[in-house]
């Protein structure tokens, strides 16, 4: 029957893997940022009319890495997302996203924090999917942009007097989930 086929059909095309899009090659060099309180490594991409910012930024105290996608589309408010973040042809891991524009930028950011354990160092591709975001980046010289990172980090661990070790901490509960809008804005 029409019915059956139509299901079938429906079916077919939700289970289908999202071809992944051209990788996006680096229009610029890594430029590594040591802060006092950060330790930043960022790549230009994409074109000098539709740039994209590819950020990493490894805080000195816990044990993820914060990845951040920058474009000059509009954001629009605050959003949660759920996305899929995958190196190289390995296993996606499901990741949560924010998608906001910072104050006074016209950029509009995807910032997802990944635990270390979810790093491959030496990958040549990452990809990046979520509503209204799909990218694939090239990534050479990867292992030693993170070798780079750790360095950073480690140095501003001694200077804070941070242990790199966590500390086994109760689990959080998990409380209202819904718009972010009441709680993040353009000014923050």
């Amino acid at each position: 029957t029409i019915f059956r086929m139509t299901a079938l059909a429906c079916f077919a095309s939700s289970t289908a893997a999202v071809a992944a899009p051209e990788p996006r090659t680096p229009t610029g060099k890594w430029v590594v940022e040591y802060a006092d309180a950060q330790c930043l490594a960022q790549r230009k991409f994409g074109t000098p009319v539709k740039p994209v910012f590819l950020v990493f930024k490894q805080p000195p105290v816990g044990s993820i890495l914060q990845i951040a996608v920058a474009d000059r589309r509009g954001a629009g408010p605050p959003t949660q997302l759920d996305g899929k973040l995958t190196f190289d042809s390995a296993k996606s891991v499901n990741v949560r996203l924010l998608r906001y524009e910072p104050k006074d930028t016209k950029l509009r950011s995807f910032l997802i924090n990944v635990p270390l354990s979810h790093i491959t160092v030496d990958a040549r591709t990452m990809r990046i999917r979520t509503d209204g975001l799909d990218e694939v980046f090239l990534l050479p010289a990867l292992q030693s942009v993170f070798r780079t990172l750790a360095d950073c980090t480690a140095d501003l661990r001694r200077v804070w007097h941070v242990e790199a070790v966590e500390v086994e901490r109760e689990p959080l509960v998990g409380g209202r989930q819904g718009p972010l809008r009441g709680i993040f804005s353009g000014d923050d």
